[in-house]
C-alpha cells in the first residue's frame, strides 16, 4: 500500500473553520434580515397602497372613510384588513409563536403588585376605548360611524402587527429597539403620500410625508412605551384606536 501524503490530509486549521462558520452565519443573518425588511415593505404596501391604486385606476371616489359608498368601502377596508391578517399569520407560525397579551404582561411584571397594576391599567384603557366607541355608535349616524370604527380597527391591527410584530423581530438590542418606531413613522408617511397622490387637489408630497411621518413617530413612540409598560399589544392598540379614530377622526369629520 502506498504511503499517504500527510500534507494532503492535514486537517484544516481551526481558525479557518471558525472563520468560514462565522461567514456562513453572517450571510444567513443578512439574508434573514433582508427577507424581513422585504416582508415589511410588502405588507405596508398592501396596507396603504390598494385603495389609492383603485382611486387612480378605477376612479373610485376620493372621499373620507365614512362617506365612502359601500361597494368601494369594502375595497378600502380590504387593504389594512388583509395586511393585518397576513402579518398575524406570519407571527403565529414562527418558532416563538404569538404569546397572549396577558402572558406578555405577566412575563414583564416584576412583582405580583406590578402585575395587577398592569392589568388594571390595560382594563382602564380598553374599557374607555370600548365605551367611547359604543357612544359614537349610539350618537350616530350609525352606518358612517360603523364604517370609520371598522376601518380604524383594521388599520390599528395592521400598524401594530406589521411594525412591532414583523419588523420588531429585526430590532437589535439597545438603540436598535427604536426600529419599530422609525418604521411606524415611515409607514404613516407613506400612507399620507399615497392618499395625497390619489386625491385631485394633491398638496406637496414631501410635506405630506413629513406630516404623516411626524404623527407616526409620535404614535409609534407611545405604542413602544405601552408595549413595555403595561406590556403586550392590547393597550397600545386600544389607545391608538381611541386617539386616532374615535377622537381625531371625529374632530376632522
Amino acid at each position: 500500500m502506498l504511503d499517504r501524503d500527510p500534507l494532503r490530509e492535514s486537517p484544516r486549521p481551526p481558525s479557518t473553520v471558525r472563520e468560514r462558520e462565522a461567514s456562513h452565519l453572517l450571510a444567513n443573518e443578512g439574508l434573514s434580515t433582508f427577507r424581513r425588511a422585504y416582508r415589511w415593505l410588502n405588507l405596508t404596501l398592501v396596507q396603504h397602497g390598494i385603495w389609492p391604486l383603485v382611486v387612480v385606476v378605477w376612479s373610485a371616489p376620493a372621499v373620507p372613510v365614512p362617506a365612502t359608498p359601500l361597494p368601494w368601502y369594502l375595497v378600502r377596508l380590504a387593504g389594512p384588513a388583509l395586511a393585518a391578517l397576513l402579518a398575524l399569520a406570519y407571527l403565529a407560525q414562527r418558532p416563538q409563536g404569538l404569546p397572549s397579551d396577558a402572558a406578555q404582561r405577566g412575563a414583564s411584571a416584576k412583582t405580583e403588585r406590578d402585575r395587577r397594576l398592569r392589568e388594571q391599567f390595560t382594563i382602564l384603557v380598553v374599557g374607555v376605548t370600548v365605551a367611547v366607541g359604543l357612544l359614537r355608535l349610539f350618537e350616530g349616524p350609525l352606518v358612517p360611524v360603523l364604517k370609520l370604527e371598522a376601518f380604524g380597527l383594521a388599520q390599528v391591527a395592521a400598524y401594530q402587527a406589521i411594525n412591532f410584530g414583523v419588523a420588531g423581530r429585526m430590532a437589535a438590542p439597545g438603540v436598535g429597539m427604536a426600529l419599530p418606531i422609525l418604521l411606524f413613522g415611515v409607514s404613516w408617511g407613506l400612507q399620507e403620500v399615497f392618499l395625497a397622490a390619489a386625491s385631485p387637489g394633491a398638496e406637496s408630497l414631501v410635506l405630506s410625508f413629513a406630516g404623516g411621518g411626524f404623527l407616526g413617530l409620535v404614535f409609534g413612540a407611545i405604542s413602544f412605551g405601552l408595549r413595555r409598560w403595561p406590556g403586550g399589544f392590547l393597550t397600545a392598540s386600544a389607545l391608538q384606536l381611541l386617539l386616532v379614530y374615535l377622537v381625531l377622526g371625529f374632530l376632522g369629520s
